[in-house]
């Protein structure tokens, strides 16, 4: 999930496989670009043991330079990754 700083949900996605730059926020809401913005990021991951492990943070998402936003879980806990699409 991807929230803007006022905490509205802008981006959701679920049961996918990690690392799919398909299920990335493409950096629009209601079919609009969105501006370069503080954002927030939850993910729930579960792992291959069964773990499920949520992660959250903030970032500064500059939309102009990467344009998408992907969760992409390594071995400790999840992680943010800047995706570009173009």
């Amino acid at each position: 999930q991807v929230y803007d700083r006022w905490g509205e949900l802008i981006f959701v996605a679920s049961d996918f496989v990690p690392n799919n730059e398909a299920y990335g926020w493409d950096g629009t809401f209601r079919g609009k670009k969105q501006n370069n913005n503080v954002y927030t990021w939850l993910a729930e991951v579960q792992y291959i043991d069964a773990r499920i492990v949520r992660e959250t943070a903030a970032i500064l998402a500059d939309i102009g330079l990467a344009i998408g936003i992907a969760v992409v879980p390594n071995s400790d806990a999840s992680m943010l990754e800047l995706v570009d699409y173009e």
